[in-house]
């Protein structure tokens, strides 16, 4: 290839050619011509989990007229849990959520029940597989009236302790939040907050005040839909 972008070639090999061409007898002398690869251009996926991305936009996304939980009315809904009860889904979601953390002292994933519930059997169940051990809990709604009557369940170790709280899908954070109350009374510190998608509606400005980074895996571009 030469300076201006032509293709260059030797110019004996083009009097070779030419005289060959003319040649019957002389064509089987001529030496292949290689011709430059040109390679097409990809298109860039913008999230860092494309095939989280594919699942979520598959099995979690309807179109419609819904209420959600903040009381704001949509016309599209993410049904996260038909893709954090789902195999390829709980896998993928866990997955991204290890790799965020990789590196990071983090004593404990949780969230509050129950979008978080299956994430962080999802992020315990890989964890292992992985010979990294993460332990994990849920924040319940509601303290029962029988039993332990704990706030939180599962093995989340004792204070001081690092926690990382996820969360499926976010609008306002009011559920992030509540789990970021329930850690710090128990006495624990929050490193994260990790969303599987992130509505756009004020989690990260509510984050924000409570000085806790937060980083959702996913956001509403990523599956295809224009944010509010």
């Amino acid at each position: 290839m030469g300076m201006n972008g032509h293709i260059e070639m030797n110019s004996d090999l083009f009097y070779h050619a030419g005289y060959c061409l003319m040649n019957r007898n002389c064509r089987s002398l001529l030496p292949p011509l290689k011709m430059p690869r040109f390679h097409s251009r990809r298109t860039r996926v913008s999230t860092k989990y494309p095939q989280l991305a594919k699942v979520i936009k598959e099995k979690s996304l309807k179109h419609g007229k819904f209420t959600l939980a903040s009381g704001r009315t949509s016309d599209y809904y993410i049904d996260a849990r038909l893709s954090s009860l789902d195999p390829e889904g709980a896998a993928r979601i866990a997955d991204a959520i290890l790799s965020e953390i990789e590196g990071m002292k983090v004593d404990a994933v949780g969230g509050m029940d129950m979008g978080a519930t299956p994430i962080v059997g999802a992020v315990a169940i890989r964890s292992f597989q992985l010979n990294k051990p993460m332990p994990t809990f849920v924040v319940r709604k509601d303290v029962k009236a029988h039993g332990t009557q704990k706030l939180i369940e599962g093995p989340i170790p004792p204070p001081p302790c690092n926690v990382v709280i996820v969360d499926d899908v976010v609008t306002s954070g009011g559920s992030i939040i509540k789990a970021i109350d329930a850690v710090e009374k128990h006495g624990g510190k929050v490193l994260l907050a990790i969303s599987v998608l992130d509505r756009n509606a004020g989690a990260k400005e509510a984050l924000e005040q409570r000085k806790i980074p937060y980083r959702p895996l996913l956001t509403l571009s990523d599956i295809g839909i224009k944010p509010e």
